[in-house]
């Protein structure tokens, strides 16, 4: 009996060594398998949609470069004027046409501004008025002149306030009138396209 068993253990010890290599060597796989269901350091996450880079964003409030475009014509004009002997205080009134020309309704905020020799008398402000494409509305001006040497010679564009964005932007009309001149001593002359302060300017000072 114990002549068989020696030829037996050997065999048996291999076989029980065999298993446990074999174990210890299934272990590591196992782990290896679960640990690859784990996102890896470094690894990068699929980013969401909101957070796509900041040049792909759209501006919430895109700024406009088109310009704003208005058509003025002088409806009517009035005109005082003092001599005290030492200088004219005058002051005058026109009524300005505002046309929109632009193909999207416009907010007027406001019209007019001084300038040399000319003191704005009507309010820089005004309450907002919408004016559709094509569509004309009225605007009173009053001026004071405070010195007549002193008032622009040339063309002398009136600012128009727009609301625009959640704030306002200015564009400038050119204004020309006709202005009555004597040319002799018989008769009077007309000259078209004048500046309009130059003319409303001159019924003041030319007393």
């Amino acid at each position: 009996m114990t002549g068989n068993r020696g030829p037996g253990a050997p065999g048996l010890t291999s076989a029980l060594a065999l298993m446990v290599v074999c174990g210890l060597l299934a272990a590591p796989r196992t782990s290896a398998t679960v640990d690859s269901s784990k996102p890896r350091i470094g690894s990068s996450k699929p980013r969401p949609a909101s957070n796509a880079s900041p040049r792909f964003r759209q501006r919430s409030r895109p700024t406009s470069t088109t310009p704003l475009r208005f058509r003025l014509e002088a409806a009517e004009n009035s005109s005082e004027a003092v001599h005290d002997g030492r200088r004219i205080r005058g002051r005058f009134t026109v009524k300005v046409n505002v046309q929109n020309l632009n193909d999207r309704p416009v907010t007027i905020s406001g019209i007019g501004r001084n300038g040399p020799g000319l003191r704005l008398l009507s309010p820089l402000r005004r309450p907002p008025r919408t004016l559709q494409p094509e569509q004309t509305s009225g605007f009173e001006l009053k001026y004071r002149v405070t010195g007549c040497g002193a008032v622009p010679v040339g063309d002398w564009p009136i600012p128009i306030r727009v609301k625009a964005n959640g704030g306002e932007r200015t564009a400038y009309a050119p204004l020309t009138m006709t202005a009555v001149n004597p040319v002799n001593d018989e008769g009077e002359g007309e000259s078209d396209g004048q500046p309009w302060q130059t003319v409303l300017t001159a019924q003041v000072c030319d007393l």
